[in-house]
């Protein structure tokens, strides 16, 4: 599998396997209820961070958990 990770904006970070429930569900609240949440994510290096996500200001924040086949991992494909 490859590296769980987020996008805000042109950002990106990486989410450690360990964090991955309560990272989305930070996200999810944040986006929801337009707060700030501190995120503990991954940077380039795989050196832990604090991101601080403004769920106000953010108009779309991009998570993907790796989850399924990618399209060239497809059988019969």
């Amino acid at each position: 599998m490859g590296r769980k990770r987020v996008i805000i904006g042109s950002q990106e970070w990486g989410i450690d396997d360990t964090d991955k429930d309560d990272v989305v569900a930070k996200i999810n609240a944040a986006m929801e209820n337009g707060t700030v949440a501190e995120l503990a994510l991954l940077d380039g290096a795989n050196r832990r961070v604090s991101v601080y996500l403004n769920g106000r200001v953010a108009v779309a924040v991009v998570v993907d958990l790796d989850l399924g086949p990618k399209p060239t991992e497809i059988p019969g494909a």
